[in-house]
């Protein structure tokens, strides 16, 4: 019977698969298991027909690469877990962070920054104005940055009032003042809320250490503390500070 068929099997159909020529039948007998030709292609074989290349088990229909077994639900379960490596603690760092930045946003704010003063006020005519506005013991922070070498500021100033009720009055009060009675500038204000640092203590640890502080920078340079309008010795550093470059 070799070269004839069966006239019990019906007549085979050439079918190209992937560049690969191969019999089909038009029945379809069940697949048995899977082999693998030589170029890496699997089979399901179907019994009692030629396979290409030789292979006595019936025609195939090859498929590109190694055949993947479903996934098992173990499996599909682990692959919804997180890393092994990433605890719970680490997955709760960014809304800890986030947490820590609406903590500070709801806490009251005291601290304001002004700017576009006139650069030939210095600290002791600033607090002249501030007081002569109306704000007289209404603050216990004040730092007016000046130029040591042309001993003059560079035209803003950090306040820290003694309460939030006290520092929005400030800043509406001075939002777009000009009325500068101890200068013939035209500068018109603005008043921002100090960011990221506010409130006393965190001014006084700002600056305690910083070197405007050095025994060497003349007294009108520095901030200053203050309680109930009487200035007060500021908090001395807590590491040894150097110099101001711009001194040396």
């Amino acid at each position: 019977m070799d070269g004839q068929q069966s006239a019990s099997t019906p007549p085979l159909s050439p079918i190209a698969l992937d560049g690969l020529k191969c019999n089909a039948n038009i029945v379809e007998p069940q697949p048995q298991p899977v082999v693998q030709n030589a170029f890496g292609c699997t089979a399901s074989v179907f019994p009692g027909f030629p396979c290409p290349g030789g292979m006595p088990m019936g025609p195939c229909i090859w498929l590109l690469g190694p055949p993947s077994p479903p996934p098992s639900l173990d499996s599909a379960a682990s692959s919804q877990q997180p890393p092994s490596g990433q605890s719970q603690a680490s997955a709760k760092q960014c809304p800890k962070g986030i947490n820590a930045q609406r903590q500070r946003e709801s806490q009251p704010k005291t601290t304001l920054m002004i700017r576009n003063i006139p650069n030939n006020l210095s600290r002791e005519l600033f607090m002249e104005l501030l007081d002569e506005q109306g704000f007289s013991c209404c603050y216990d922070f004040l730092y007016l940055p000046m130029d040591f070498h042309r001993r003059a500021g560079f035209g803003y100033a950090f306040v820290n009032c003694i309460n939030s009720r006290e520092a929005r009055r400030m800043l509406q009060h001075f939002q777009g003042f000009n009325d500068w009675s101890c200068s013939s500038s035209h500068k018109v204000c603005e008043v921002l809320w100090c960011s990221p640092s506010q409130g006393y203590q965190s001014q006084v640890q700002r600056f305690r250490n910083n070197p405007v502080m050095h025994p060497s920078v003349p007294d009108e340079f520095k901030p200053i503390v203050l309680k109930d309008g009487v200035r007060k010795d500021f908090p001395p550093p807590t590491v040894s500070i150097q110099p101001p470059a711009s001194m040396i």
